[in-house]
């Protein structure tokens, strides 16, 4: 789900945690599952002395961008793509 990663000196959060995925079976949603699930990590990634915490989700995942900004997450950064 999740790992610590590192970032060179010039970051002021070098060192960082980042989820990779979370995913709720579509009927177990809505009961708090993926709530618990964030919880945890945080407090892992906290007790590790980790301070900062990132994740990706898809511009047009709306009920995903809800769900990482009711947890605390917040917008810091856009990735730009372009097909070739």
């Amino acid at each position: 789900m999740g790992a610590i990663l590192a970032r060179p000196r010039v970051f002021e959060h070098r060192s960082y945690g980042h989820i990779y995925d979370l995913f709720v079976d579509p009927a177990r949603r809505n009961r708090g599952v993926g709530e618990s699930l964030v919880q945890e990590a945080v407090a892992w990634f906290r007790s590790r002395r980790v301070e900062k915490v990132d994740l990706y989700t898809h511009a047009r995942n709306e009920m995903g961008l809800c769900f990482w900004k009711k947890m605390g997450f917040e917008t810091s950064v856009h990735i730009l793509d372009r097909r070739i």
